[in-house]
């Protein structure tokens, strides 16, 4: 399975090199990165190693810290020869989006059977998938691609789309801005891990829209009245999911008649808590809480 990360403005090199490090692991068929510059794709990829990259002293970071986002993905072959042109990322829609993909396309052959009048840079089922993006936008491409991995696509504007259908990924707020990846150094704290579901952010790392379903709530909480401390914790950040609501906030005060009212609407539907425990629902079973 390949690995892939999205570095926000600001993001070092230093950073950059020890979170790849730790995802790297057996996936040295392919190195590659893109980033804007003067409203244009700078891509730099080759069929070898990160390790390999990083010997050779070749551009891969080079260019950090950056102004903008920055893609880094490592490759295991699934689709494809070992070879330049299908290492990641990719640039598609006429050269206005660059993409990478973590995992394997579920529905490739038939997505490339129908797309069979495109013109394919590479063998890859991930540059399939991007053209498949491309036609059903990226929130229908959510709900009818299944099990296929984790997307990244860029646009010329600065915005980052990322669509998490399985596998892993993880996202953790930074200084400069929300920092994704496949996995984090252990020491990393306060990471969110994504079930699935589709997020969009602009070019300063910031979150324009959130509908990731989340796995872990290191540092969530709720709060009571004029925002005291809650009882699962410190005031902070929370992201709260069930199969009927969701609230996302950024120390936000939720005040006891709301929670009461969320706890209404729970039993009508037949969920049941204990205590006020936050859940994360996903289709019709519990998937993990406190």
């Amino acid at each position: 399975m390949c690995r892939l990360a999205a570095f926000p403005a600001g993001t070092t090199k230093k950073t950059a090199k020890r979170i790849i490090k730790e995802f790297v692991a057996s996936n040295t068929e392919g190195t590659g990165s893109v980033y804007i510059k003067e409203g244009k794709f700078v891509v730099n990829k080759w069929p070898i190693s990160f390790k390999k990259v990083m010997k050779q002293e070749l551009p891969l970071l080079d260019h950090m810290p950056h102004s903008g986002w920055t893609i880094v993905h490592v490759r295991a072959a699934s689709h494809g020869k070992i070879s330049t042109e299908n290492t990641h990322p990719f640039i598609i829609q006429g050269g206005n989006i660059a993409m990478a993909h973590n995992g394997i396309f579920s529905g490739y052959a038939l997505a490339k059977a129908l797309l069979n009048k495109e013109k394919f840079q590479s063998q890859t089922d991930s540059e399939v998938a991007g053209f498949l993006w491309q036609k059903l936008g990226p929130s229908k491409f959510q709900k009818v691609v299944d099990h296929s991995g984790v997307f990244m696509f860029l646009r010329k504007n600065g915005l980052l789309s990322v669509v998490c259908t399985s596998g892993d990924l993880t996202y953790k707020r930074t200084d400069h801005g929300i920092l994704l990846a496949s996995e984090f150094p252990y020491d990393y704290e306060n990471k969110k891990d994504v079930l699935e579901g589709y997020a969009r952010l602009n070019s300063k790392g910031k979150f324009m829209y959130n509908a990731f379903e989340k796995e872990n709530w290191e540092d969530s909480t709720y709060l009571g009245k004029k925002g005291k401390k809650g009882k699962k914790g410190k005031k902070d950040n929370y992201t709260w999911y069930n199969s009927s609501w969701k609230a996302e906030s950024e120390n936000d005060d939720l005040d006891d008649k709301y929670l009461n009212r969320l706890e209404k609407e729970d039993e009508d539907r037949g969920i049941h808590r204990s205590g006020r425990e936050p859940m994360i629902w996903s289709r019709g079973r519990i998937v993990s809480g406190y």
